[in-house]
């Protein structure tokens, strides 16, 4: 007998694959972290910074606030959301945003270690690249390097890209590969072995967008500047024509990335320079459309017209509600919201990081995007993957440092292995020995928030105990009782230092020649 309607089971409907995936995009980031198919995180990407309106990230802003953090202009709230710590190794110098955010991946700087990081804040991931630094010194307009990040859409991988100059002139175009199944661990040439065509501004970052970086150029007094490319899949170099207002100089403008358009405006604002922002938004007919217009002497409220005419330098951050609105920031550091519509302003109180001027080591806000893209593997762990890397090492490791100078030349695998800090601990095991372990961070005078650099100076002959010099602070640290004594101390408030040095009994006269 025929069951009836109520008693059967109902048939299970197919999910179409497009919903589920809809559904995964929208849980919070842990719980996604999981999912890692390329389809899937391009569309986490798209839906995940929808939510809750723009997000900026805040670098810290010097090396003792070790935190990056996310804050929301339209929360309203002086709070700001945790993201990861600073990348080890960079405590000895302020660290910033290298440019802007690629599909959810940060290039950082570390200014005084001159090291570039690659990290994804929202994943807490980050990885260095190797060779950071350059032979000797960077000298303005003669041997410096500029970096950026980019995405290549054809093969789905994030490249950093090193434009080197030597002595004033184009030396090379290095490439390295993020979290690529192809990746070396070390910087190679171009694909077609191109060298920059132009020199590009120290002080001027690289902008992605719609698949290319870009530099503006600088030439001799009187040359025009203008904006050179570098395509992220073809490897080559090429041009692209300034917006009209420009009169094809690139002098007194700025580039940045809109609504993944490549974006021009005025570095100065003036009585007689509007802010105007200017979009390409088509990339293969060199089309640009003049999305805003701001008047400073035409604001239609006095707060509009003050914030203006008190901020000579005004960046464009990114595009609200449908494009209708941008966020802007100010030379200050304040955050504002602009609505082209009704000319109005809308300023958003920041956080305490914010309050303070480049001089006091304000951070470099950029846009935050939240991403499962990685960051990819150390570089190290790449170099030293397989068991033919380690022969390398351990064989190279027994020659002098001389004849490692000489080899570094041989190929640039060598040279990224030799200057790693895993190839110096890269011996037998037999030379080197780990005596004591401690953890700084029980002592504030010495912790990491408080001391840049904790330095040993001394062993106790007679009891053991490590003098530690933290520059502020000077102690002796028991292995056995685990406790930390300090000696003498100054004012983390004041400019004083302790200049500790450690005396020895000596017969030896330092001005006897004979000797």
């Amino acid at each position: 007998m025929a069951s009836s309607p109520e008693s059967s089971p109902a048939p299970a409907r197919h999910i179409p694959d497009e919903l589920v995936e809809d559904i995964f995009a929208r849980i919070p980031l842990r719980s996604a972290a999981a999912l890692s198919s390329d389809a899937f995180i391009d569309h986490y990407l798209r839906l995940a910074n929808r939510r809750g309106g723009p997000k900026l990230c805040i670098p810290p802003r010097s090396a003792s606030a070790d935190t990056i953090n996310a804050w929301s202009p339209e929360a309203e709230a002086e709070t700001t959301t945790p993201l990861m710590a600073v990348p080890h190794g960079t405590r000895n110098g302020r660290i910033i945003p290298y440019g802007r955010p690629c599909r959810g991946l940060l290039l950082l700087r570390a200014i005084f270690a001159r090291l570039y990081f690659v990290c994804n804040p929202s994943a807490g991931e980050v990885a260095a690249l190797p060779d950071g630094r350059m032979a000797g010194d960077p000298r303005p307009g003669e041997d410096y390097a500029s970096v950026g990040l980019g995405y290549d859409a054809r093969t789905r991988t994030h490249k950093a890209v090193r434009l080197l100059y030597h002595y004033g002139h184009p030396a090379a175009c290095d490439v390295y590969d993020i979290a690529a199944a192809t990746s070396t661990g070390h910087w190679r040439p171009a694909a077609t072995g191109a060298k920059p065509p132009d020199l590009v501004h120290m002080n001027k970052l690289a902008v992605y967008a719609q698949g290319h970086l870009h530099w503006i150029t600088t030439k001799s007094v009187g040359d025009a500047d203008a904006i050179m490319s570098f395509s992220m899949a073809a490897e080559v170099f090429g041009r692209v024509p300034p917006p009209p207002v420009t009169t094809t100089d690139m002098k007194g403008f700025m580039i940045t990335e809109l609504a993944g358009c490549l974006c021009v405006y005025p570095t100065y604002l003036s009585s007689e320079r509007s802010l105007d922002i200017w979009l390409l938004t088509d990339y293969s007919t060199a089309t640009w459309e003049l999305r805003c217009r701001i008047d400073p002497t035409a604001a239609t409220s006095p707060e509009t017209n003050d914030f203006f005419l008190m901020n000579r330098e005004v960046t464009p951050l990114v595009l609200t509600d449908d494009h209708r609105r941008v966020l802007l920031l100010s030379e200050e550091h304040e955050v504002a919201e602009y609505d082209a519509a009704s000319g109005t302003l809308r300023r958003h109180v920041g956080p305490q990081e914010l309050r303070r001027r480049h001089g006091d080591g304000t951070p470099q806000l950029v846009p935050y995007e939240e991403s499962l893209v990685s960051a990819g593997r150390p570089y190290e762990d790449i170099l030293f993957s397989s068991p033919a890397a380690w022969a390398v090492a351990l064989a190279l490791r027994r020659l002098p440092a001389r004849e490692l100078g000489r080899l570094k030349l041989v190929c640039r695998s060598w040279r990224t292995m030799i200057e790693t800090d895993r190839f110096a601990a890269a011996g037998d095991g037999d030379e080197w020995e780990t005596l004591h372990v401690i953890d700084l961070a029980w002592w504030p005078a010495f912790s990491p928030r408080a001391a840049e650099l904790v330095v040993p100076m001394a062993v106790d002959g007679r009891d053991g105990r490590v003098l530690l010099d933290a520059s502020k602070a000077l102690g002796y640290y028991d292995a056995r009782s685990t406790t930390l004594e300090t000696v003498c101390s100054c004012s983390v408030d004041d400019d004083e230092f302790i200049n500790a040095a450690v005396c020895e009994d000596s017969l030896v006269c330092p001005y006897d020649r004979g000797m």
